[in-house]
């Protein structure tokens, strides 16, 4: 088993020289008495235990070197899977080494990786495989493969990175990403606010505006054309409105709150030119989400009616009079047509017997 002298490691960050070819005859070959030396050259001429006599792989050549070129540094994505190549020609057996937490001791093959990492020596140890990589699997990995007589090996430090947001950014609701409405001279603000998973640093947020020069027809989808305006064109080409972007990440590594980026829009000085669409693009690395927001100035106030109330008794007193000189109107007139109607009808019989009534009153006074 190697020395902790033979890996020349001072600390996590530190790099073991990438093909460290370290001569151990004395490891293979120990200085021995005269009456024990003997004993050992019977062993190793039968093959059984010595060093000379071990059984190489991959024969090639005479010399014990790695195939391939050493990475100091490999990247997993959490919960995905990676390899550590160490593969090497004329040698005898590969070991693997774990530097220790404190970066001092060399904990060789198997560790208690926790219940998430799954990892194992495969292809005649000359590859390290992880099947699914936790946060605890992040370190340095150190391969030593030796041929009896040399030994030679290298370091990889492996770092687990979180997992990407796979998809398109969602959206969040935020009491400032809507539509607005202000006046001329006012300032205003529109925020608009991403989730993209645990990883943010990719992920960039900003604004466009259409080009109002161009007929709205030719217009293209929410920033997807040359025709769509970023703000620093419209800094440059608008005359009385100023513009300022600020991109914000918000990073929570204790989960407890949903992390999330966002572009905030300050407009100030809002003139006639500031009005109409914005629109709020989020792109992390291949995906994209969009959101059209409008500005617009504050609808028309309704003119005031409390006046009206004032002139309401009078309105009602003569509504009222207006009703029952009507009514009398109608009354006037309903009984004339009746009395007219009447006396067309019976008019000549009342008058004949009026006249004979009067006629005997007359005449009884005689």
């Amino acid at each position: 088993m190697p020395t902790n002298s033979s890996f020349r490691m001072q600390g996590r960050g530190a790099t073991v020289a990438e093909e460290n070819r370290t001569k151990s005859h004395g490891n293979c070959l120990p200085w021995k008495p005269a009456h024990q030396f003997f004993l050992l050259l019977l062993s190793y001429s039968f093959g059984r235990g010595g060093c000379i006599s071990c059984q190489l792989h991959n024969n090639n050549g005479t010399h014990l070197a790695f195939i391939t070129a050493g990475t100091v540094k490999q990247h997993v994505i959490s919960k995905g899977f990676q390899s550590i190549s160490c593969a090497a020609v004329n040698f005898c057996r590969i070991r693997w080494y774990r530097l220790s937490a404190d970066a001092r001791t060399m904990e060789p093959y198997p560790w208690d990786l926790g219940n998430f990492t799954i990892v194992a020596p495969v292809d005649a140890n000359q590859t390290l495989r992880f099947q699914s990589a936790d946060d605890a699997a992040e370190g340095s990995y150190v391969c030593v493969a030796s041929n009896g007589t040399h030994q030679i090996n290298r370091s990889t430090h492996l770092t687990v990175d979180v997992r990407y947001w796979t998809g398109d950014p969602l959206q969040l609701q935020h009491k400032l990403c809507h539509n607005r409405t202000a006046e001329v001279g006012q300032n205003v603000t529109l925020f608009c606010q991403f989730y993209v998973g645990l990883e943010v640093r990719l992920t960039t947020v900003y604004w466009r505006r259409p080009n109002t020069s161009l007929p709205q027809e030719q217009w293209s989808g929410c920033g997807q054309g040359w025709d769509w305006l970023g703000i620093g064109v419209l800094r440059k080409v608008s005359h009385y409105t100023t513009y300022h972007m600020r991109l914000i990440q918000h990073m929570n590594d204790s989960g407890s709150e949903t992390p999330w980026i966002g572009s905030r829009l300050d407009i100030v000085n809002v003139s006639e030119e500031a009005y109409g669409i914005y629109c709020v693009i989020a792109n992390n690395g291949g995906h994209w989400s969009r959101d059209v927001l409008m500005l617009s100035p504050p609808d028309e106030k309704p003119r005031p009616v409390v006046r009206h109330y004032q002139e309401l008794p009078w309105v009602v007193v003569g509504s009222a009079f207006l009703m029952v000189s009507v009514s009398l109107l109608v009354w006037k007139m309903v009984a004339l047509e009746v009395k007219l109607w009447y006396h067309g009808r019976y008019g000549d019989d009342e008058q004949n017997g009026a006249s004979m009534w009067l006629f005997r009153q007359q005449k009884s006074n005689r």
